[in-house]
């Protein structure tokens, strides 16, 4: 065994060593770069660190070509899942970036990872092990102070390379694209990292106004000091910069989530209570109501603004955005979000569109399951009271897609029944349940011949896919058992 790690660790060494002699005696710095590169985009990460290590730590090169090999070893250290180690290359060589739009892409990267990585390790003999259990190890959980360097990054990334990108026209340039995507990206996280903290740390009072605690945190961790503390805010800038540039793609994916935070922005405020909005293009937006946190009887009335409006906002995705790949999510985002509010007619009018517009969507079998939902006949009755002969007795009735009712009413025996064995051994027996009892009984259907009394009544469905409640009489002279069909 001992000789064949060491045949092993030869192996590797060797390969290393021709690693950087392909790259080197013969080879131009090109080549050498070129080399790096070839490794990383083979996800030969482990190689790929080393070669671009050799490039970083030499001085020789140029500052542009080692800035973008640092970046690369963070990069590479975090797809083996070694972000802490990420974040320390990016942290210690900061100050040798020098040049503002890698910089600002270094910021950007750093930023990233704060926010995308476990927000929990384990450290052991002084090694920190993210992400997975270790034996021994003691547990950390340091989500907060992630967020905290997420944002503080990312804003500072946004502010560095928002002026730069606006300046750069349309980009045609691999390089340029990148950065764009970089800067668009990197407003995008801000925002997400503001909505995670904003819910951290208090929410809102009064609908959509931050609470105390919120405002304090702000404060304290000096977050939104230059772009401010709007998630809506950071997805229209990340919006901007990928107009600005020309990246369509990137533009509907923007909008696509900002009416998705907005559709949550409209759940946080609802505090569970609706008042129903009239479907098809009324009102677009539903009044909510939310639980004052320091009077629980009170309910604060809240309409979010035409500009936080999700339904508005993701009408706007298909209008601006046609075509993009971001468009039949928007479609599917907008049916579950109509349906979730009960605004059933246009969640089915807008699913229904999006399987005649999108035959080959990933989203086919989801709008087909959602018009299932919507579309599906139910039936609701509530067992009458028990009621003496001659008194008057109704049936509480509630249909969601059914046109009509069929009554059926039979005579049977109710002397018979409660004086029958099965009836009167029942230990849980009870009168309020007589009539499960009468179902099971053998004078229920063909033995009891025809019905008593048979008749139609109309419900007070007009196809828009909700509950509707009515009330049923029956005159029952006699004993009789009622039958819906």
């Amino acid at each position: 065994m001992f000789h064949r790690r060491r045949t092993l660790t030869l192996l590797v060494l060797v390969a290393l060593a021709a690693v950087f002699s392909r790259a080197g005696a013969g080879a131009t710095p090109q080549d050498q770069f070129a080399e790096a590169e070839r490794l990383f985009a083979e996800k030969s990460y482990r190689p790929a660190i080393e070669a671009f290590g050799a490039i970083f730590h030499d001085p020789s090169w140029p500052e542009i070509t080692r800035a973008k090999a640092l970046l690369r070893m963070a990069e590479a250290n975090e797809r083996i899942q070694q972000w802490d180690e990420a974040i320390r290359l990016l942290t210690d060589h900061e100050s040798s970036v020098k040049i503002p739009i890698w910089h600002g892409r270094l910021l950007a990267l750093r930023g990233s990872v704060a926010l995308t990585m476990p927000t929990y390790y384990y450290e052991k003999d002084g090694v920190r092990t993210r992400g997975r259990w270790v034996q021994g190890g003691d547990y950390h959980h340091d989500e907060e102070a992630n967020v905290v360097a997420a944002l503080r990054d990312l804003e500072a990334a946004v502010v560095q390379l928002r002026p730069i990108v606006a300046g750069m026209g349309v980009v045609e340039s691999d390089a340029d694209r990148t950065t764009a995507e970089i800067s668009s990206r990197a407003a995008l996280q801000y925002a997400q990292a503001l909505e995670a903290f904003r819910n951290s740390h208090g929410g809102f009072k009064n609908g959509i106004e931050p609470s105390d605690e919120l405002v304090a945190a702000h404060e304290k961790f000096g977050v939104g000091r230059q772009l401010g503390t709007d998630p809506q805010a950071g997805y229209r800038i990340a919006e901007e910069l990928a107009v600005a540039t020309g990246l369509r793609a990137n533009a509907a994916l923007s909008r696509y989530l900002q009416a998705m935070y907005c559709g949550r922005l409209l759940e946080v405020v609802s505090g569970g209570v609706t008042v129903l909005p009239p479907d098809g293009d009324g009102p677009p937006m539903p009044k909510r109501g939310q639980v004052d946190p320091t009077d629980p009887d009170r309910t604060i009335w809240v309409a979010l603004p035409e500009s936080m409006n999700p339904f508005a906002i993701m009408k706007s995705l298909w209008r601006d955005y046609p075509g993009t790949d971001v468009e039949d999510d928007g479609y599917l985002a907008y049916a579950n979000l109509a349906a979730r509010y009960e605004r059933y007619v246009e969640a089915e009018r807008v699913a229904s569109e999006l399987l005649d517009r999108f035959p080959r969507s990933f989203w086919r079998s989801d709008a087909e399951a959602l018009l299932q939902e919507i579309r599906f006949p139910m039936l609701q009755i509530e067992d009458p009271r028990p009621a003496l002969p001659g008194e008057k007795v109704a049936l509480s009735v509630s249909t969601r897609n059914v046109s009509k009712l069929r009554f059926q009413v039979w005579k049977f025996d109710l002397g018979g029944v409660l004086e029958s064995r099965s009836y009167l051994r029942d230990d849980d027996a009870n009168f309020a349940a007589l009539a499960e009892i009468v179902k099971k009984s053998s004078q229920v259907g063909d033995r009891i011949g025809r019905p008593d009394q048979s008749f139609v009544r109309e419900t007070p469905d007009r196809g828009e896919h909700r509950f509707r409640e009515m009330e049923v009489p029956l005159d029952l002279r006699g004993q009789r058992l009622p039958h819906r069909g």
